[in-house]
């Protein structure tokens, strides 16, 4: 299942690639670069990325929705640190027969890694939605990026939307001849054991038709003609106009490096 892109003639859609790619990795330094309380320089990121995507048409809750939905499993990774690690300065929470230690610097440290975390997969969101997934992919070579490594990612890109559909039809070969639950509890306990060993086989035959599928497409690729190298359609050069573009990120990112060390120091 590939990614919805929304392209147009807007703001975001008619920059270049290349220079996309500039932005989102400047973005990513710029906001792991500054010092960890710099609140202004995170609403001010924040303010732009979220300014783009106002005047690029983008629907804010779609943006929205994709940011949270990455941004979950970073979550549940960071909310047990403000209860596992020692803080002098700590907070005694007593719940029931047992007492919690809260860490308020490990807290309020979670809480900037979330914003920083968010910030940069804004702008990858803001990337994906506004830019077609072949011509993101295919920039890379035309940014010196190893061919093989490009290779990899566009072969993978590609052969997702094949697996997706390959578990669409087993999954609806399944459904098909399978027979629903009663509603009787224990036959509904026993049902729900047997679609988890059934989609235990069914994964294992998965990985085993998806290797047998893609032999065959490489195979088919041979044919073909491929040998190995995945054409691009950049080879212009960046104009003089897209390379302001760049110089232009790269100077508002210094100042911002700059103001939020004058500002807030280590």
């Amino acid at each position: 299942m590939a990614i919805k892109n929304i392209t147009g003639n807007d703001f975001l859609s008619s920059v270049d690639t290349r220079v996309k790619w500039v932005g989102v990795f400047i973005t990513a330094i710029t906001t792991l670069a500054v010092p960890d309380f710099a609140w202004a320089v995170y609403i001010l990121i924040a303010s732009i990325l979220l300014s783009m995507a106002i005047g690029s048409a983008l629907p804010l809750s779609e943006v929205l929705k994709r940011t949270f939905l990455v941004e979950l499993p970073l979550l549940l990774i960071l909310i047990p640190l403000p209860f596992i690690r020692k803080d002098p300065a700590a907070v005694e929470l007593p719940i029931r027969i047992i007492t919690i230690t809260l860490s308020i610097s490990e807290l309020t440290r979670m809480f900037v890694l979330m914003i920083r975390s968010w910030l940069i997969i804004l702008c990858m969101v803001l990337f994906t939605m506004t830019t077609p997934t072949d011509t993101m992919l295919t920039s890379l070579s035309a940014m010196r990026v190893p061919a093989v490594l490009v290779s990899i990612i566009l072969f993978m890109w590609r052969y997702l939307a094949l697996f997706a559909e390959l578990v669409n039809s087993m999954s609806a070969a399944r459904t098909l001849r399978s027979v629903p639950p009663l509603e009787n509890s224990h036959r509904k306990k026993a049902g729900m054991i047997w679609n988890i060993k059934n989609s235990g086989s069914m994964l294992g035959s998965l990985f085993v038709r998806a290797y047998e599928h893609s032999e065959r497409i490489y195979q088919a690729m041979l044919l073909r003609g491929f040998d190995g190298n995945i054409r691009s359609a950049f080879h212009k050069r960046l104009s003089s106009s897209q390379m302001l573009q760049i110089i232009f990120i790269v100077l508002v990112a210094f100042c911002f490096i700059i103001g939020a060390y004058s500002i807030y120091g280590q």
